[in-house]
């Protein structure tokens, strides 16, 4: 029995010893979801019942910034940010939408630019990052079936 515990103690020693220590992996940061989380400019656009609804600044500097897009009605919904063209206005846009909602499909050829939109589902956040070019920017809110589109704001990139 002193045999086969002395074995047993040599054995183990052998088998820890051949064991190979894994490579330790590199601590990844979760990426942010909320304007909360950033360090760069963020502003945040909320869909709710028939309002898109802008909070933020009215003037960003050139750079990173955030757009976080929360989704507050009951079905999948759409947020679109588009540059204007030099000489044309945030009203002007606003004018073009019209009535709420408007079922305006097409936007105008003086909307260029980004004229990308984040998708959330009901209750969902979505957090954006981009780098803006000094320009006049608009967002809007919009829904796909039946189409719908409500002016949310708007902001200058200095």
């Amino acid at each position: 029995m002193k045999y086969i515990s002395v074995f047993m103690l040599i054995f183990s020693i052998i088998i820890s010893g051949c064991a190979t220590t894994p490579e330790p992996t590199p601590s990844s940061t979760p990426e942010p979801t909320t304007c909360s989380e950033v360090d760069d400019p963020c502003v945040e656009v909320i869909f709710k019942e028939d309002r898109c609804i802008y909070h933020g600044p009215s003037v960003l500097p050139e750079g990173t910034a955030y757009i976080q897009f929360h989704n507050q009605r009951d079905e999948r919904a759409r947020m679109g940010v588009w540059n204007l063209m030099e000489g044309k206005t945030i009203q002007g846009f606003q004018e073009m939408v019209g009535d709420e909602p408007s079922s305006a499909h097409h936007n105008p050829p003086w909307v260029t630019g980004m004229g990308t939109a984040s998708i959330a589902g009901p209750g969902r956040i979505i957090l954006r990052r981009e780098n803006y070019l000094p320009g006049i920017y608009v967002l809007d809110c919009f829904m796909e079936d039946p189409y719908q589109l409500w002016f949310g704001g708007g902001f200058t990139v200095e």
